[in-house]
Formats: C-alpha cells, sequence, structure tokens
C-alpha cells in the first residue's frame, strides 16, 4: 500500500515555504542592491579620476580649463548655447574620451552618459562641477530622483575656492561634501545636505558610502532601492 500526502499537508507546506520566502527574498534583493551600489559607486569614482588625470595630462590642470568652467557661452554668431549643448561639447573634449561610454541619450534638457555596467551619469544643467550618478535603472532613477538611494551626488571643481567649493577645490572628483563642517555627524544632521531622511536631501550619502570603503554602512539611514 502507497501512502502519499494529504491536501492539508501539502497546503501547509506551501504555507511555510511562502513565509520562508516573504521573510528571505527581500533580505536577498536588498543585499543585491546594496552590492551592486557599491561596485558601481568605487568603479566611477575611479574611472573619472583617471580621466581627470589623462586629460591633464593633454591640457594642463584642471584649473586652466577655462572653457570647461565658463558659466553662459554663446557660438560665432552671437547666439545664446544651450546649456546642455556646451556641457556637453566641453565633456567630450575633456573627459569622455578617456572613458568607455555606450551611449549618450539627452532627456529633458540633461544629457546622460550610459556606462557597460548599466550605470549612468549626468551633469547638472547650471554647471558642469556637479556629476549625477545612477548605479542601476537610470531611466527610472532619474524620474524619481532620491540621493543616497537611487542616485549619488559628486563634484568636480578646479574653478573657485569659496565656502562651497574649498574642499573640493583641486581634488578631482569627490562624493560632494560642499559646505561640510568636517564633522562626521553632519554628514547625517546637515540641515541641506545631510543623509539622514529627517535632515538633509541626501547629497553627502555618498561621502558616507566612501568613508566606509565604498560598502554601505550599517547606520546607513536610507535604503537602497531602484
Amino acid at each position: 500500500m502507497k501512502r502519499g500526502f494529504t491536501l492539508a499537508e501539502v497546503l501547509i507546506t506551501l504555507g511555510i515555504i511562502g513565509v520562508v520566502a516573504a521573510m528571505t527574498i527581500p533580505t536577498l534583493l536588498q543585499s543585491y542592491y546594496n552590492k551592486i551600489t557599491e561596485t558601481r559607486l568605487a568603479k566611477f569614482y575611479s574611472i573619472m579620476n583617471q580621466a581627470i588625470i589623462s586629460a591633464s595630462l593633454k591640457y594642463g590642470p584642471p584649473e586652466t580649463w577655462s572653457d570647461y568652467w565658463q558659466g553662459v557661452q554663446y557660438d560665432n554668431e552671437n547666439n545664446l548655447i544651450p546649456k546642455a549643448e556646451q556641457s556637453k561639447a566641453v565633456f567630450e573634449k575633456y573627459l569622455s574620451p578617456y572613458i568607455k561610454i555606450t551611449t549618450a541619450k539627452k532627456i529633458n534638457n540633461y544629457y546622460y552618459y550610459l556606462l557597460a555596467d548599466g550605470s549612468a551619469f549626468s551633469f547638472a544643467y547650471a554647471q558642469n562641477s556637479d556629476i549625477f550618478f545612477y548605479p542601476n535603472n537610470y531611466a527610472k532613477s532619474i524620474k524619481n530622483r532620491i540621493w543616497g538611494s537611487n542616485a549619488f551626488a559628486f563634484r568636480f571643481n578646479a574653478a573657485g575656492t569659496g565656502t562651497n567649493n574649498k574642499l573640493h577645490y583641486k581634488k578631482g572628483m569627490l562624493p560632494f561634501i560642499a559646505e561640510w563642517d568636517e564633522k562626521e555627524e553632519t554628514l547625517f544632521t546637515n540641515t541641506s545636505y545631510g543623509c539622514n531622511p529627517n535632515s538633509g536631501n541626501g547629497a553627502y550619502c555618498t561621502e558616507l558610502i566612501r568613508r566606509n570603503g565604498w560598502k554601505i554602512p550599517k547606520n546607513y539611514p536610507r535604503t537602497i532601492k531602484y
């Protein structure tokens, strides 16, 4: 006589499997997102700074790249050059030749540069100092950009030494730390840029990860989500 499982036993087993899956899958998914972010942040940081070094060998120190840091520009017929085109032109002159970009897409007056690993980056519309990096699913991330979650802020500045730029001046590309007082706690609590969701906009989150060896800290106050 062969004995099988009753319907009740099968349903109980499936229920247990469902509960275990519900408990473990979100953790595994979060771990996957964190790993993607850590790896691609570190890689992007290295790629950009290597490009800056290479461009410096050809054009001299970044502080001498006057057209890169220039504000409003005009063409030969005195027509205002749209900022997106101006930004693209100087990027392609100085840095783009040293970065393996798979595609460049213009979306809502910004150019987005896609890398082979699936990440992407763009420059701030007003100037080329601030760089926005999207480790994964950039198309979705730019529609609902959350600093420290699906987007990360960097700055490359060699054009000014004021309060807003002194920590960035002549230091290549760094995580965004403009106006930082260099106290660990203010990376969380700064009212403008702190990583804590209840304080700032999250621009300082990139520096928190860098200071932890490009690993998401255990006390990281935001959720990596794409």
